[in-house]
Formats: C-alpha cells, sequence, structure tokens
C-alpha cells in the first residue's frame, strides 16, 4: 500500500499533507451537500475542491508570510 501511494503522490505531482487535506475538503463539501455520484455532479464536487484547495494555500502563503515580519 505505502508504495502504490507514493506512485500515485509522484504521478499526480501531489503531497501526503495535500492529499490529505483535499480528502478533507471533499468529506466537508459532501457535508455541506456536494454529491459525486453523476459525471455533472462530479465536475462540480472537482471544481468545488480546487477552488477550496486555492484558497486554503493562499491563505497559508498569508499567514506564512505574516509569520516572518514579526
Amino acid at each position: 500500500p505505502d508504495k502504490a501511494f507514493e506512485e500515485y503522490i509522484n504521478r499526480e505531482n501531489t503531497s501526503f499533507q495535500e492529499e490529505l487535506i483535499l480528502y478533507i475538503v471533499h468529506g466537508i463539501l459532501h457535508l455541506l451537500g456536494f454529491d459525486d455520484l453523476s459525471p455533472n455532479k462530479v465536475k462540480e464536487m472537482r471544481k468545488a475542491e480546487n477552488k477550496t484547495m486555492i484558497a486554503l494555500k493562499e491563505l497559508i502563503n498569508f499567514w506564512n508570510v505574516l509569520s516572518f515580519e514579526t
């Protein structure tokens, strides 16, 4: 299993941490009413995941910049 996951993160150009956050975001989106049971719904879910992940990365970068200023 570890080898398969390592191959996945290399193929998808991601990290364990980013994949874990994506799983959490995906679950939260389900709790907010998103589903991924049809092709159109999958597109909506992926769009919301991407938008959320970008916002989280920007927020993390913002906090990293602040921490260096203090």
